[in-house]
């Protein structure tokens, strides 16, 4: 699932402070500006993650790409390391050495030991430091620090400061400002900005065909049309905001929380809709009976508010997390995890219902209807299928952490959940689209003449009486 906003993680991590390396990703900051005021002691470190273009790779923007950072450090007379480092590095061993689950980037005296080389207290190679994608400062406390570091060269970028004597604990507060050449989105996430924006387009001429068609057939619209008349107009609004929100976001720096709010409520009732409104065409609602029954109205309202708490849930952890805002990783672990339940009930029932539905038109002999859930049905299974494939890759390019050589191509992945979910509300839409002949859809039955089997007809049903 795509970051909605910036994340701004301010963590105390173990000595080797890279040992969540995979999860940076998940706890990656996209702010602009990031405050902090944390305490550091041995073993502890203040860490942030971006993804930095060079001004000659940037996609847009010839702005100088930097971090600028001041801070200040209190507590009693000692010293302490301020590094920023590319992941090459640390993945080529030139900065740091690779431990079990991460690496150890501060200078032990066991590293001392075995002979490793030490430049300060941080674990390089003598030759690290004539690179562009290495800096370290050794800072007295107390004292105030301000820097500003120009990237050269695009890559991942990793701000820390730790490395502190056994007996010492030090109070640092202050504020980075990490800028790319186009502004301060991040690289993992600034062609979502084109994205947005594409898809606003996309849902916006969708709309407009949509409109025409019940404007001229007005007087035989379905509750099913109107239905799909507001999942539409959701999704083009859903984007509108998100893309407003980046945009601001990229000039000036930071969100606003009450636009990150709205577009975590707009996402949440955009997905919750077009899930319900997928599950009632598969169970034939006004198309192959004239209402559910009651087992059935009451397990689908119950299960489409059961997912709506989740999938809002997520949304809105995101936006508190994008806030720099703390959230229990018990409350995330039990939202994703009922997410993640309730959406295989939902999707194990749309399919049941839609194969239940298909066996019911073809035993009735509805092939007009039977087509049309035929297409609907092809459809599915190629999403499913490319969802799954999607997923694996995903989570082997996690495991192998491959993001950090990718990460510029990151956003693909994102960009196809939104594809998708596109794809299959267009494919509802074209197939149950208004036409001179919307009855069709509606809840009727196609007499077949015994004499001439190709001369088929529908009439709806209450127009033919007991007899």
């Amino acid at each position: 699932r795509r970051v909605r906003g910036p994340k701004l993680p301010h963590m105390k991590l173990r000595l080797t402070i890279y040992s969540l390396i995979l999860l940076s990703f998940v706890l990656s900051i996209d702010a602009g500006f990031f405050n902090f005021n944390v305490s550091i002691a041995y073993g502890g470190a203040l860490v942030q993650r971006r993804a930095q273009y060079s001004r000659d790779d940037s996609p847009w923007g010839k702005d100088p790409s930097f971090l600028k950072w001041n801070a200040n450090f209190e507590g009693t007379a000692g010293n302490l390391e301020v590094v920023v480092v590319s992941y090459d590095l640390l993945h080529s061993g030139q900065v740091g050495k690779k431990s079990r689950g991460g690496f150890s980037i501060c200078c032990t005296e066991n590293a001392l030991r075995n002979n490793i080389s030490c430049i300060g207290k941080i674990i390089a190679k003598n030759d690290s430091q004539s690179t562009s994608k290495f800096w370290h400062w050794t800072v007295q406390v107390p004292s105030t620090q301000e820097q500003v570091i120009n990237f050269t060269e695009s890559g991942v970028y990793f701000f820390l400061v730790g490395c502190v004597d056994h007996d010492r604990r030090y109070q640092v507060s202050g504020q980075t400002e990490w800028k790319n050449p186009y502004g301060y989105l991040q690289g993992t996430i600034v062609f979502w900005l084109p994205v947005y924006f594409s898809f606003f387009i996309l849902y916006t001429l969708l709309f407009l065909g949509w409109c025409i068609l019940c404007v001229l057939y007005r007087h035989d619209i379905m509750g099913l049309q109107l239905a799909i008349t507001f999942v539409i107009l959701i999704g083009g609004i859903e984007n509108l905001i998100w893309a407003f929100n980046y945009t601001r976001y990229n000039i000036v720096g930071y969100n606003l929380e009450s636009v990150n709010l709205i577009g975590a409520v707009l996402t949440s009732v955009k997905l919750t809709i077009g899930r319900a409104l997928l599950l009632l065409v598969c169970l034939g609602y006004s198309i192959t009976k004239p209402y559910l029954t009651r087992p059935q109205t009451v397990s689908f309202a119950l299960v489409t508010i059961l997912y709506f708490l989740p999938i809002f849930g997520t949304e809105y952890i995101t936006v508190l997390e994008a806030l720099g805002k703390d959230v229990s990783p018990l409350l995330e672990y039990l939202t994703d995890l009922a997410l993640a339940f309730l959406s295989t009930l939902y999707f194990l029932w749309i399919f049941f219902a839609l194969n239940y539905t298909m066996q019911k038109l073809t035993f009735e002999n509805q092939t007009v209807k039977l087509s049309m859930y035929k297409k609907l049905a092809f459809i599915l299974v190629i999403a499913v299928c490319l969802s799954f494939t999607i997923f694996v890759l995903q989570f082997i390019s996690q495991v192998l952490s491959v993001m950090y050589q990718f990460w510029a191509v990151w956003w693909v992945w994102e960009t196809y959940w939104e594809f998708q979910y596109f794809a299959v509300l267009t494919t509802i839409a074209i197939i149950w689209r208004p036409t001179g002949n919307n009855k069709r859809y509606a809840y009727s039955t196609q007499i077949v003449n015994s004499e001439i089997h190709d001369d088929t007809r529908e009439i709806p049903l209450e127009t033919i009486n007991e007899s």
